[in-house]
């Protein structure tokens, strides 16, 4: 579990797979069953969605997924060996979704294992992602020319995530190299236009009232604390608490606040965000997003795993 006050509400949302088969459906394209069982395992029942995820095992259009999805509860409740079996069953079965899955959890629990799993693959499997991986793993080695090669590889194979590339750290020491800079360049970003703009206005009015509504000045404060300017962070932070908020955004707020005082050093500072954190969910009892329904059982977790270092600063 990523040490992030949201996360337990994304692992209800990531995990879910785009519908497979969709030729199965000509036309509207069904509901996604995964959805239920995702919301029924944080809000409702663990139990009663697992017995779903289990019906839709039965059902061969929606196995593969439920396999992956299954994993992913395995990962969640922390059994990795789980988890890395039935992404193989998944793989096995022809579902090649559950490779990236399988990867990363091998990556964790036995790194020879995914080293042999990568080697193994051929180059009908899914190109860019593969040529990519193989570029991560020249780097461990110590071959940054081998790297450069396949991270051009997977860029002429489809590979055009900017974001994940600028965040990986293996690639810190060649991104002055003349040869990174044109991988770069070769990487087309989405265009941004009034389409995108309108479709970002549609799904922010759609999912006000839910826990995934979030004031886009958060997006501006992440930028900020990635960036390393945690005193800008924090000023944009204290400007936005003094405003109304809704619960989940207040209390988004409230976190981010704690993990960036500790990531500066500032011990009372971040008792203090996080005892008004905690006052916030004793003192808040009917919420209407149904945010503190999700997060409220995960934040002994959420705050015990944070990478900022905040269990010291937590009440007992």
């Amino acid at each position: 579990m990523k040490a992030r006050l949201w996360k337990p509400l994304l692992c209800a949302i990531v995990p879910l797979i785009t519908a497979g088969h969709p030729s199965a459906f000509p036309g509207k394209a069904p509901p996604d069953p995964f959805h239920d069982v995702f919301y029924t395992y944080y809000t409702e029942s663990r139990p009663q969605a697992r017995r779903m995820l289990s019906s839709l095992l039965g059902n061969h259009v929606h196995r593969g997924r439920a396999l992956i999805n299954s994993g992913k509860i395995e990962e969640i409740e922390k059994r990795p060996e789980r988890a890395a079996a039935l992404y193989r069953d998944a793989f096995n079965r022809g579902e090649r979704m559950a490779l990236p899955y399988l990867y990363r959890s091998l990556q964790k629990s036995d790194p020879a294992a995914a080293g042999k799993l990568l080697d193994s693959l051929s180059t009908k499997e899914p190109g860019g992602w593969l040529a990519y991986e193989r570029s991560l793993v020249m780097l461990r080695r110590g071959d940054p020319a081998g790297a450069l090669r396949l991270l051009g590889a997977a860029v002429s194979l489809g590979f055009n995530s900017r974001d994940l590339l600028l965040r990986e750290p293996l690639f810190d020491p060649l991104r002055t190299t003349p040869e990174y800079r044109d991988i770069i360049m070769r990487i087309k970003p989405p265009a941004p236009g009034r389409l995108t703009r309108m479709l970002d206005d549609i799904r922010r009015e759609r999912l006000k009232g839910t826990p995934l509504h979030i004031d886009p000045a958060f997006s501006i404060i992440g930028e900020l604390e990635r960036k390393g300017r945690l005193a800008e962070a924090e000023h944009a932070l204290t400007r936005l608490l003094a405003a109304p908020l809704a619960f989940n955004e207040r209390s988004l707020a409230l976190y981010r606040m704690a993990r960036i005082r500790a990531r500066r050093g500032d011990a009372s500072g971040a008792r203090e965000a996080l005892a008004r954190h905690d006052e916030l969910f004793k003192n808040t009892r009917d919420e209407a997003s149904g945010y503190r329904a999700i997060i409220a059982p995960f934040i002994s977790d959420i705050i015990a795993n944070d990478d900022a270092g905040l269990l010291p600063y937590a009440k007992p």
